[in-house]
């Protein structure tokens, strides 16, 4: 083994070992940044992005439509109380 790839080879399983380590970024991230929710989401569909952030963008949609929808429901019900 030669000088150089003694120095490589260790330096590659640091590299690899590291590779996907990243914490996964957490539901309340994704439901405080839709424009990066939407990548995620979108990576995900198309099998580019893969893993337990997948599962997190999804469940901050479904919060988050579901805060827009009982939003929308109470401005319903609220104005058919000041009638």
């Amino acid at each position: 083994m030669t000088k150089a790839s003694r120095s490589i080879v260790p330096l590659m399983a640091v590299l690899l070992a590291s590779c996907g380590s990243e914490t996964p970024r957490a539901v309340s991230f994704f439901q405080e940044n839709g424009t990066v929710r939407a990548k995620v989401l979108n990576d995900c569909r198309t099998g580019e992005h893969r893993g337990e952030e997948c599962d997190n963008a999804n469940k901050a949609e479904h919060l988050v439509r579901h805060a827009h929808e009982s939003a929308e429901d109470q401005r319903e019900i609220d104005s058919w109380i000041t009638r």
